[in-house]
């Protein structure tokens, strides 16, 4: 026999001794206890149900031997078989249908209700309503496609006020849609890409007036459109480009009149154009940075006062017309540098002629005639800086 010189050896023997003494005696009760749990186990009983059902259908093919094999059901009898596959029908199409296909008639049919940040939400397929989890707020309404927001939806404030209705890809504003403002009024009406106003649409106010009506890129105004104020009336029509007047447009005044008409360069008037004022026409030619650059004219009460060359809005060189304060003609001819310049006539208030001839800087130059009150010559002949020659 072994000897044990340390109590604590002793004593760690005999606990091992006793726990395999304790395992030989459990043994057949845990092994009927494996064996429930693998009976009882959803897994096992769908394949001993199946299992059954497919030697039963086999079996069918067999007739019944002895009269033993049927149920007495009064005036008929039933086969045995035939009894036990209604049962385990009875039993296993439920499960199929609340596994199966319940899940699919509720993605199509039935629109599920769960908080925006829960856990089913993230995988989820089907028609939804996601809600704050505090307020219990409704935020969307609409179709996810595996945890995302696809097809067509309603997208609403905390206030529950709806703020966008239309198509989604992947969370974002994509295709048809409508956008509304804070006190639930129509914004804008049209479609989208990524978010933003893309292709045709209409902008309202918040009124309901509209705003704009044409195309969009990148929330911008682009293309053709239509601009209108506030009140209705028509502001702009014409090309636009990343939101600014491009290309050929007109422009409005408050009643409705034209105010300018012809071609635009990053919202600013360029190349050839006319402007008109009250309805009337003031200016035609050529422009530059929304300024007269290059050859045009100039209407006063629809008559020409100047024809020429302008640059900056100023009128440079050419011929003009220019008249007193009181309506009656002053001068008609030449204009250069802001000043007479080449053949021209100055007339008094009344209508006669004063100097009839050439000028140079302003001064009489070169050949020239003055008259009197009364109309008759006074001297023809030379001038050089605005005094008699020869």
């Amino acid at each position: 026999m072994k000897k044990f010189d340390d109590p604590s050896k002793l004593k760690d023997s005999i606990d091992v001794s006793l726990k395999r003494m304790g395992r030989v005696l459990f043994m057949p009760v845990t092994s009927a206890i494996r064996a429930v749990r693998m009976f009882t186990q959803p897994s096992s009983i769908a394949r001993k149900a199946s299992n059954d059902v497919m030697g039963e259908i086999k079996k069918l093919k067999e007739p019944p031997s002895s009269l033993a094999e049927y149920v007495d059901g009064g005036s008929h009898y039933i086969a045995r078989r035939l009894l036990y596959l209604v049962i385990l029908a009875a039993l296993i199409l439920p499960a199929l249908f609340i596994n199966f296909a319940w899940p699919v008639l509720q993605s199509h049919f039935f629109t599920k209700t769960m908080p925006v940040d829960s856990a089913a939400a993230a995988s989820y397929t089907g028609k939804v309503r996601l809600t704050d989890r505090d307020s219990g707020a409704v935020l969307f309404e609409g179709s996810l496609d595996k945890g995302r927001i696809n097809g067509f939806g309603r997208l609403y404030g905390y206030d529950g006020k709806r703020r966008y209705e239309g198509n989604f890809l992947m969370e974002v504003f994509d295709g048809y849609g409508e956008l509304y403002y804070e006190n639930g009024g129509l914004r804008y009406q049209g479609s989208f890409s990524m978010n933003k106003e893309e292709g045709q649409g209409i902008q309202y106010y918040e009124d309901q007036t509209v705003s704009y009506e044409g195309g969009f890129a990148g929330g911008l105004y682009e293309g053709t459109g239509v601009k209108y104020r506030e009140d209705g009336s028509l502001e702009y029509e014409g090309g636009y480009a990343r939101g600014l007047y491009e290309g050929a447009g007109v422009l409005y005044d408050l009643e409705g009149r034209k105010r300018y008409d012809g071609n635009f360069a990053a919202g600013l008037y360029e190349g050839e154009g006319r402007l008109y004022s009250g309805g009337r026409l003031v200016y035609e030619g050529s422009f530059h940075d929304g300024k007269a650059e290059g050859f045009g004219k100039m209407y006063e009460s629809g008559k020409l006062v100047e024809e020429g060359q302008y640059g900056g809005d100023v009128f440079s060189a050419g011929t003009t017309t220019l008249y007193y304060e009181s309506g009656a003609l002053l001068y008609e001819g030449g204009y250069g540098n802001g000043t007479y310049e080449g053949s021209g006539t100055l007339y008094r208030e009344d209508g006669t002629i004063f100097y009839q001839g050439g000028f140079s800087g302003g001064l009489y130059e070169g050949e020239g005639s003055l008259y009197d009150e009364a109309g008759s010559l006074v001297y023809t002949g030379g001038f050089s800086g605005g005094l008699y020659e020869g």
